[in-house]
């Protein structure tokens, strides 16, 4: 029984240490007592070909942006390496700074499926609880009435796309502030649905 184990241990660390590196850009990460979360060329590490960004988050933060333009891919960034520097010691990533343990929360789409009046004023309720929590809490949201509703409690950052001739093309760069766009409309007549 004692050599299975040991023989597991070793398979675990032989997985991890391979995982480690297969990463093109990685870190160690570093914890702190400060409630922020610093990130330079951070990346998801499961992508094939991944955009990587930097970023110092200090406050609760937005995330917006129109459809594909990678908020949700952001966020799942940040949470996978989040979890893999508390697990593996490992980041995909430059640098990676973050609190430890239960100190950040990462929602994706909050409360996606309910129906759009109910699903703006509940949000903003439990995001207004959780800034009041001891935590760091990121949320992707394409409700953009959240970023004037949760003003002062929530820091602004989203992502973009750029529409032109060749279609709608995305660079998945994060930008301060709220998104100001969106490209629902545009991504049905690139696909060639009637203006009628």
């Amino acid at each position: 029984e004692h050599q299975c184990m040991l023989l597991g241990e070793t398979e675990l660390a032989i997985a991890a240490l391979s995982f480690r590196e297969s990463l093109p850009l990685r870190c160690t990460p570093e914890f702190t007592s400060e409630m922020a979360l610093v990130c330079d060329e951070l990346y998801h590490p499961l992508l094939e070909t991944p955009v990587a960004n930097s970023a110092v988050f200090r406050r609760h933060t937005l995330f917006t942006g129109s459809n594909a333009s990678g908020k949700s891919t952001f966020i799942k960034a940040l949470a996978v390496n989040a979890i893999l520097a508390q697990t593996l010691g490992v980041c995909a990533a430059r640098a990676f700074t973050l609190p430890r343990a239960l100190a950040v929360c990462f929602i994706d789409e909050i409360l996606k499926g309910t129906n759009t009046v109910e699903r703006i004023a509940a949000s903003a309720a439990v995001l207004r609880h959780l800034a009041g929590c001891r935590c760091l809490c990121f949320v992707a949201t394409h409700d953009r009435e959240l970023t004037e509703m949760l003003a002062g409690l929530y820091e602004n950052r989203h992502f973009s796309e750029q529409v032109g001739p060749e279609g709608v093309t995305f660079d998945y760069l994060l930008r301060e502030g709220p998104a100001h766009t969106r490209n629902a409309i545009a991504l049905l007549a690139q696909l060639g649905f009637p203006a009628k």
